[in-house]
């Protein structure tokens, strides 16, 4: 999620500032995308938008969830949460 949310920042967003967050809290991983850029419409996207089609269906795979804040001249929040797993012992 973050890789591709970096590589569509560097093609379309032209921000000033752009930041990768992660918490957790409550048994939930959650990581955000965050920049100042250009925005867009995520209702009106046209279908061949690999990326974030991609990024959604990792997030389905893994049982987690996709959000995408974003509007014109509104910069862009892209949050991906997913269930937080114990490390393999």
């Amino acid at each position: 999620l973050v890789q591709e949310a970096l590589t569509n920042i560097q093609k379309y967003a032209r921000p000033s500032r752009v930041a990768v967050r992660l918490d957790t809290h409550d048994g939930i991983v959650e990581v955000s995308v965050v920049d100042d850029g250009v925005g867009f419409d995520p209702s009106n996207l046209p279908l061949a938008t690999h990326g974030l089609t991609g990024m959604q269906h990792r997030l389905d795979a893994c049982g987690g969830r996709l959000v995408i804040d974003s509007a014109p001249g509104r910069g862009t929040r892209i949050t991906g949460t997913l269930a937080q797993q114990p490390a393999p012992r």
